[in-house]
């Protein structure tokens, strides 16, 4: 099957126009290897043999956040960091502390990768996660000089 560079719509393989939009067809040639057929050829001659498919100009009719990763949009990790470490100021700061720091990091790993919105929320989530490290670390050695 192939699909119309102008509109997006699936065609058959021998049609010449698309029927939705009058836009002529690409064309496109394709060699087939017959897989029944018992092959005397070493590994590397054989992948080699293989033919590339087919690239159609566009399969998705223009749309081109279907192809492309997505970009621009906000980080759910840096959010949940964030969120998490709030949380862990009220409740079981060494718990959510480290599992805030640990979303932190990896939300600012993925930034290098994708240029998405939240990378600030990432780093607050780090620096409020360690100040939920330390909360607890203080209260334990408070707690520690009251009862003994």
């Amino acid at each position: 099957m192939k699909y119309c560079a102008n509109c997006g719509k699936e065609m058959a393989d021998n049609d010449t126009v698309c029927a939705q939009c009058g836009a002529p067809a690409q064309k496109t040639t394709a060699n087939y290897i017959d897989d029944t057929s018992p092959t005397t050829a070493k590994p590397d001659e054989w992948m080699e043999s293989i033919p590339e498919p087919p690239v159609y100009l566009s399969n998705y009719a223009g749309d081109e956040s279907l192809t492309r990763p997505s970009s621009g949009g906000w980080m759910y990790e840096a959010i949940a960091c964030f969120i998490v470490s709030l949380v862990g100021l009220l409740f079981y700061p060494f718990i959510l502390g480290i599992v805030a720091v640990v979303l932190g990091i990896v939300s600012l790993r993925k930034f290098k990768q994708m240029q998405q919105r939240g990378k600030g929320l990432a780093i607050a989530g780090i620096v409020i996660g360690a100040v939920d490290l330390i909360y607890y670390a203080l209260s334990l050695f408070v707690a520690g000089l009251i009862f003994y």
